[in-house]
């Protein structure tokens, strides 16, 4: 019977402890701007077709990527975004 206690008590002060750890506010990393001041305006587009579908393509949702780094040696991170079915874009700040 003292186990279950012991046993109970771990587990309301563990979830007591996770709660009060999982509802803090943490400062926001990123925040999302709308293209015109960013000067960013990329949207990876996809078209499906009988030749082109999930059903084929089990991974075509998943997108492309993003690389970020300084290409013209400016010292300022310069951003390329991959498509799927649209053409690479890559922005510099100018």
């Amino acid at each position: 019977m003292r186990k279950l206690k012991l046993s109970l008590w771990i587990i309301i002060w563990t979830h007591l402890l996770l709660h009060i750890g999982c509802t803090k506010d943490e400062p926001k990393l990123f925040t999302l701007l709308k293209p015109a001041p960013s000067e960013i305006s990329f949207s990876n587009d996809l078209t499906e077709s009988d030749s082109m579908n999930y059903f084929l393509y089990k991974y075509m949702y998943q997108g492309g990527g993003i690389a970020i780094g300084d290409l013209n040696n400016d010292g300022l991170q310069d951003l390329y975004f991959t498509g799927n079915m649209v053409e690479n874009k890559l922005y510099w700040p100018s």
